[in-house]
């Protein structure tokens, strides 16, 4: 999971980021080399999503519907609580 994280997910906003931030005599070669580097990796980042999700899967780890609620009752609550909180200590003041 670190190394997904570490090479796909940082990856993209670095790149992003060089591209946006260059200066200098360059920059403007940074910002060419960057972009065609960014369009790659997409298609890169894709791919590595698809097998990172599918190690998941082989290992039970990629939740499925069974592993969220499937009732709103008990979102419901925590809003109705969270609101009565908030109105309860918003009197108070």
């Amino acid at each position: 999971m670190q190394d997904f994280f570490y090479y796909y997910v940082w990856r993209y906003p670095c790149l992003v980021i060089s591209q946006e931030t260059a200066t200098g005599p360059a920059a403007e070669d940074l910002r060419t080399n960057r972009q065609q580097r960014l369009t790659e990796f997409e298609t890169e980042l894709e791919r590595n999503i698809e097998r990172f999700e599918q190690e998941l899967e082989d290992a039970g780890l990629k939740p499925d519907y069974t592993d969220y609620p499937s009732s709103g009752d008990e979102v419901e609550e925590t809003i109705t609580a969270l609101a009565d909180h908030y109105l309860g200590a918003d009197h108070d003041r």
